[in-house]
């Protein structure tokens, strides 16, 4: 082991750290707090109520592995956006549009449904899809801190429409679909779920008519985080035959957002949750599959993106999922460490090679110059100097200590040392 050690020479360092930052990566990065939290806080909505609803759902399936879920009673996206800001909860479903900045070290783990925006009304004379006539109207529009809200808000400065604020009825969920039904509001606005519990009696009631914001292609076009959706006919009541007519719709995209340091087997579970509640037919589309890593409003956390991606790995199926769940967060961390090492790693023989050879041609360089003078006139002396530097030379060809690879060169270079000694000699009897 010295004798490989002394061969290695100046590499053994390079090649100490190079190990030893890879184990302190994996021990700082993936193998932190390998058991994970049993309890996690999710910002939902108002009870009975779309995001409250799958966030029950939610909560029943972590509980299988004994994770507790707290469920907070929230206004909407808005509200769950600051309270996952502020660190007062872990995970929480936002609406597309609603304001999130980067910068609060959050993550999204997917996105999960659409949620169209859906304006009900009761009268077949009301043109409801067009806001410049909800002034003349009895609107209910959410209540602040909804994610209802935040669209008609986002919408109307994008468009440049003037809303009058302190004509809406700012009431939404169960209690704006209630006020609809009995007559209390004209118009009832929401950006919820097409799923949501309290919309199931105003899609199938053929006295409330549904409808979006008007011209609905101009405004995909002219909001970004809008996509076009509709419901085709007959989608909500075969039998009844509801609706008698395509609906066009405008809808926005949720997603699940975390915060950007959950530990990698909540994130495991979570995304493992939203694939069984979120997967399906998409009623308001042909082409998206949910849950998805694409449309979401944050950038994607790496180890989710990763799970929807490539589905649950041999270590899911035979090891406890905390377990795996870190393998898998270790894996994916040490990748882009990774391609820098392996140039670095295939440069190793080339510098252990250029480093054995350099041990015997360093001398090289003296015993050029050697040579050169030996073409000259020397006083004997001087000859005789120029002997014990070759001599010297030489006995350090001997004792270099190189694989045997390598030692053709030592005997190359006793050669040479050999004829500038001849040389010398030559040119003292002559």
């Amino acid at each position: 082991m010295r004798r490989i050690l002394s061969n290695l020479g100046p590499l053994v360092l390079p090649l100490t750290l190079i190990g030893g930052l890879i184990a302190a990566f994996i021990a700082l990065s993936g193998l932190r707090e390998l058991v994970p939290p049993d309890h996690l806080t999710m910002a939902a909505g108002r009870p009975g109520g779309g995001y409250y609803t799958y966030a029950e759902q939610y909560r029943t399936i972590l509980g299988r592995d004994g994770i507790t879920l707290d469920i907070l009673d929230t206004a909407g996206s808005m509200e769950n956006s600051r309270l996952l800001a502020r660190g007062e909860a872990d995970v929480a479903l936002i609406q597309g549009g609603v304001p999130i900045t980067k910068a609060t070290g959050l993550a999204s783990l997917a996105a999960v449904f659409l949620e169209p925006f859906l304006i009900f009304y009761r009268s077949d004379f009301i043109d409801a899809a067009d806001p410049n006539n909800w002034p003349d109207l009895r609107v209910a529009a959410g209540e602040p801190g909804s994610g209802t809200r935040a669209a008609i808000d986002s919408t109307a400065q994008t468009l440049g429409l003037k809303i009058h604020y302190e004509d809406l009825h700012p009431v939404g969920g169960r209690d704006a679909a209630e006020a609809l039904l009995a007559g209390d509001v004209d118009v009832a606005i929401f950006v919820a779920p097409i799923d949501a519990p309290y919309l199931a009696p105003l899609l199938t009631d053929p006295r409330i008519n549904i409808s979006s914001l008007r011209d609905t292609e101009a405004l995909t076009r002219r909001v970004g985080y809008v996509r076009p959706a509709d419901i085709p006919p007959s989608a909500l009541d075969y039998a009844k035959e509801i609706p008698e007519e395509r609906i066009a719709l405008t809808a926005m995209m949720a997603t699940l957002v975390a915060q950007g340091d959950m530990h990698p087997a909540l994130v495991d579970r979570l995304v493992r949750a939203a694939q069984e509640i979120h997967s399906g037919p998409v009623l308001l589309s042909s082409e998206l599959e949910f849950p998805m890593a694409e449309g979401t409003i944050l950038p994607m956390n790496s180890q989710a993106e990763t799970l929807l991606q490539k589905g649950p790995s041999y270590l899911d199926r035979h090891m406890p999922y905390w377990v795996a769940a870190q393998i898998t967060r270790v894996t994916l961390l040490l990748v882009p460490l990774l391609v820098l090492l392996v140039p670095l790693m295939r440069m190793v023989p080339s510098l252990y090679e250029w480093q054995m050879r350099a041990r015997i041609y360093r001398r090289y360089n003296q015993l050029v110059a050697i040579d050169q003078e030996a073409e000259g006139a020397m006083t004997e002396a001087r000859r005789e100097e120029l002997y014990a530097q070759l001599d010297s030379i030489e006995q350090e060809a001997k004792s270099v200590q190189v694989p045997s690879k390598y030692r053709e060169n030592a005997y190359t270079l006793r050669v040479h040392i050999d004829l500038v000694r001849r040389k010398l000699k030559d040119a003292a009897a002559a």
